[in-house]
């Protein structure tokens, strides 16, 4: 006749598995030593949060006690703060919502870049638009108006999925045919207005991709060199180069979607 558990050994038993999912607190650490230093000199007063270690996640901050409110500027301390949308239990890991922001955003406002960043993207400059424009175009000047006039020279990007629809519409208007001029409010409600301007815009956004391509190569080269020869500003230097090669990534994401596109019309 087997012998039945108790209550003892049950507890014992959650207790062992417990064990395993707990943080192990690392505030002891000389280097979150000299980080708190750095940031009491700089008036950074919170007690609650201390640094840890997290089964599954790695280090983050683990609170002290209960903690709850929001995100705003304090008058009084002249500091933002930023306080909990749902309250947070103690020994608990403490996380920050960057929101979605793409990855030359978050280097420059918090310091990091992410992998694989869904909202990760490379801008295209105004004068990137132009580049591989027909110069004897006449009308030029006046589509270059008529997108500035309707807030399509800004945000215009390379994604994971390919060019923005900002992106290829602007181009649209700047193909459209001499003899489809009219036909410029058209494009950017979104209709297609023939084949050969779907063809000539997709070219020129092809080309475009190819062309930051190649200079992201140059920039990502340029880094490398700056490595061998500039030792303190290594891991600075390590940060823009995992931005660059993540936005090559995308790039080269871009110039396969936009041979798949332009396909059809070999």
């Amino acid at each position: 006749m087997q012998r039945r558990r108790g209550r003892t050994e049950r507890a014992r038993k959650r207790r062992r598995r417990s064990s395993g999912s707990r943080a192990v607190n690392e505030s002891y650490r000389s280097e979150f030593i000299e980080l708190r230093k750095w940031l009491k000199e700089r008036k950074f007063e919170d007690t609650d949060l201390v640094p840890a270690s997290f089964p599954g996640t790695g280090r983050g901050l683990m609170s002290k006690a209960s903690l709850q409110v929001k995100a705003a500027f304090n008058e009084k301390t002249r500091c933002y703060e930023i306080r909990t949308a749902s309250r947070c239990r103690k020994h608990q890991e403490v996380f920050i919502c960057y929101g979605p922001h793409d990855n030359q955003r978050l280097l420059l406002e918090y310091g990091f870049v992410s992998v694989r960043n869904p909202h990760a993207c490379v801008p295209v400059s105004a004068d990137m638009l132009v580049k591989f424009l027909p110069a004897a175009d006449k009308q030029l000047h006046r589509k270059i108006t008529i997108l500035k006039d309707h807030g399509f020279t800004g945000n215009l990007t390379f994604g994971w999925d390919g060019p923005s629809w900002r992106l290829l519409t602007a181009l649209k208007l700047l193909c459209l045919e001499a003899e489809r001029f009219t036909s410029w409010k058209k494009v950017l409600l979104g209709e297609v207005i023939s084949d050969t301007n779907e063809k000539t815009s997709l070219g020129v956004a092809q080309k475009i991709c190819s062309d930051v391509i190649e200079e992201t190569h140059a920039v990502l080269r340029k880094v490398s060199d700056m490595k061998e020869g500039t030792v303190s500003l290594r891991s600075q230097l390590s940060l823009v180069e995992a931005l660059r090669m993540e936005e090559l990534r995308i790039l080269q994401a871009s110039a396969e979607i936009l041979s798949g596109l332009l396909a059809p019309f070999s």
